[in-house]
């Protein structure tokens, strides 16, 4: 009996060691599937959303880290500020996945801080903070929203990294103009999408050819067509003395000028908190750093001078906030309400007649629509388009014989973008053969960085574009 007894107790105890045996096995299993070693992983990007900012501000920490391993991973983000762990974050990635992470980091020392992650570092600067002088709102309440939808025009383009000697997808975007314009045309009538407005605009199917290369026909003249071909009338508000534009300079466009900042801000309130969107012109130099805390593809862009159209969405006194859409993000919710302090967004729409790359509308320059005339048929739009576009094939065929390069990226994005775009309005009403014909010469456009013979794909693409003028 108590030899029996001793056998099932030396059982239990062996039965237990191996079930927990079993158990240690399957952990180990788990942890050798999702644990990868740090090699494993790459950062191969550490950006900060400003290089100085005031006392008791946020600064974004932007780390791009990829999966290089054929299984998923965890990686443990540690972020040190003066080599102390500041913050960290674990993330888990797919083989060949990557991820952005942000970090926000507020600090009150006026100093200037080095920051570090892996073998990547970079610093910020504190400096002391100072007091925004805001203008003071007359008639307009203190704060106003309005959701206004947004356009984005950002496009995949395969780029050639010679220092490293490997093709890569770029992000490229442009249109900013006519985006905006767009925004402002899908709150009043939400029928509408953005290949409306590149058809009824005639960028869809024209080209310029100019010292940069191909380029996308009219520009900001895209505008005033659109306006006239949708039915609206323009709206036009400046800083007396201030540059329109030469593509604005239309008695039939009611122009608004303001006497002094204090003006203008009030009669964008006013617009605004009106039920009006309004399309402004900045120079990014002064709101880059509040829209890179917001996103990377921002952080990502040089802090220079440069010509950009956005919509404001609304404002807020209290808040000191400043609310923008803008077509430029990886994704559409990128761009939706984006955050900038009144006083920087002052100073963009102020400085923008003074950028160094692209228009320099300003100071002050604003654009809303208004009801007006009649919008032209969905036949008469598609006849428009055939009109104006005769002289496209014949405009890259001369071009392709004139020692042709790829030239500005952005402008090649603006025509990948229109292209398709029309093809969409076309495949909307019912010119399925036509969509499909304009799909392809976006197509061509898009690959053509990674094109051998350049004068042969503009040659083909011309061929295109001859062609589909017979099929819608």
């Amino acid at each position: 009996m108590k030899r029996g007894l001793l056998s099932f107790v030396l059982f239990i105890l062996l039965l237990t060691v191996l079930l927990c045996g079993c158990e240690d096995t399957v952990d180990n299993d788990d942890l050798d599937d999702n644990d990868l070693d740090n090699e494993d992983f790459e950062i191969s990007e550490l950006v900060v959303s400003s290089s100085e900012v005031e006392a008791g501000n946020a600064v974004v920490i932007w780390v791009k880290v990829g999966n290089n391993d054929d299984k998923q991973g965890t990686f443990e983000i540690d972020l040190l500020i003066d080599g102390i762990v500041e913050d960290s974050e674990a993330i888990i990635l797919d083989p060949d996945e990557s991820e952005i992470v942000p970090f926000t980091v507020v600090k009150n020392q006026i100093k200037t801080y080095t920051v570090s992650v892996g073998d990547f570092s970079t610093t910020f600067k504190v400096v002391e903070s100072q007091e925004e002088d805001i203008p003071e709102l007359n008639d307009a309440p203190e704060n106003y929203k309005l959701s206004v939808p947004v356009v984005c025009t950002t496009v995949v383009i395969p780029k050639y990294y010679e220092d490293e000697d490997h093709w890569e997808d770029s992000f490229d975007g442009g249109l900013c103009y006519l985006a905006s314009f767009a925004m402002v045309v899908l709150y009043d009538d939400s029928s509408l999408d953005f290949s409306d407005i590149i058809t009824y605009s005639g960028l869809g199917t024209t080209i310029n050819v100019g010292p940069e290369g191909l380029g996308v026909g009219y520009g900001l003249d895209g505008i005033i067509n659109a306006a006239d071909n949708l039915g609206y009338e323009l709206a036009l508000g400046i800083l007396d003395g201030g540059i329109v534009g030469s593509n604005f300079e239309n008695e039939d466009i009611e122009v608004t000028t303001f006497a002094n900042q204090s003006e203008a801000f009030n009669n964008l309130a006013n617009t605004i908190s009106s039920g009006i969107p309004v399309m402004v012109h900045l120079n990014t130099y002064y709101i880059r750093d509040d829209l890179a805390s917001v996103t990377f593809k921002w952080a990502m862009n040089d802090k220079a001078h440069s010509s950009h159209f956005m919509v404001v969405t609304g404002y807020d006194i209290t808040s000191n906030c400043i609310y923008l859409n803008d077509m430029s993000g990886y994704t559409i919710e990128e761009g939706v309400d984006m955050p900038v302090s009144i006083g920087s967004f002052l100073q963009a729409w102020e400085n923008a007649a003074y950028t160094t790359w692209g228009a320099n509308n300003g100071p002050y320059w604003t654009i809303h629509i208004k009801d007006g005339g009649i919008r032209k048929s969905t036949a008469e739009i598609k006849s428009w388009n055939k009109e104006i576009s005769e002289n496209t094939p014949s405009q890259i065929r001369d071009y392709a014989l004139d020692s042709p390069s790829l030239g500005n990226p952005t402008y090649l994005a603006e025509l990948i973008k229109a292209r398709m775009e029309f093809a969409v309005f076309l495949e909307k009403t019912q010119d399925t053969e036509a969509a499909l014909v304009y799909e392809e010469i976006s197509e061509l456009y898009r690959t053509m960085p990674r094109t051998t013979d350049i004068i042969l794909t503009l040659d083909e693409i011309a061929d295109l574009e001859e062609e589909v003028q017979e099929l819608y």
